[in-house]
Formats: C-alpha cells, structure tokens, sequence
C-alpha cells in the first residue's frame, strides 16, 4: 500500500514519473 511507503519515496516516484513523463 502506499501508506506503508515512506512519504520520501513517494515524492520521489512522483518526480522520477514526472520527469520521465
């Protein structure tokens, strides 16, 4: 679940899909 993630690697994977996208 996205909850168990840490909320740093959240937004990582937020910035890595927005500058993949």
């Amino acid at each position: 679940m996205s909850e168990n993630k840490p909320k740093i690697l959240v937004v990582s994977d937020l910035h890595l899909g927005s500058l993949d996208s």
